[in-house]
């Protein structure tokens, strides 16, 4: 099944509520995040999209509230999923690290305690 990325989809069920974000906001949200992840001005990085995929998207119409385009939302979306499973990869590797490391300190520890009660016998 494909799906239509310039296509308008349909609204998610919360935007209706009172107090939620509308979908320009949270567009805007989208892309000021992957602006801070990435430390880049978050009309580049939307400029940078929009020529990568041959579409014009305004930082400045976005501002006013009006929606991004389905393409460039999609990029930036897959953009930031990427940016989570990287971050996800490399906190798994530390987390593997620490126990290796963990097991290493409390062995050393050991043969210290060993050695020492060898030294009083």
């Amino acid at each position: 099944m494909s799906i239509d990325r310039f296509a308008q989809d349909a609204a998610p069920p919360w935007e209706d509520e009172v107090g939620a974000p509308s979908r320009a906001e949270q567009d805007l949200r989208l892309l000021h995040t992957l602006a801070a992840l990435s430390e880049s001005a978050p009309d580049q990085l939307l400029r940078a999209v929009g020529e990568r995929l041959g579409t014009t998207a305004s930082y400045d119409r976005l501002r006013a509230r009006t929606r991004l385009p389905n393409a460039v939302r999609a990029e930036l979306k897959d953009t930031l999923d990427e940016w989570i499973r990287r971050e996800t990869a490399i906190r798994e590797a530390c987390v593997t690290a620490s126990h290796d490391l963990t097991r290493v300190v409390l062995g050393m520890s050991g043969l210290v305690l060993l050695a020492v009660r060898l030294l009083l016998q």
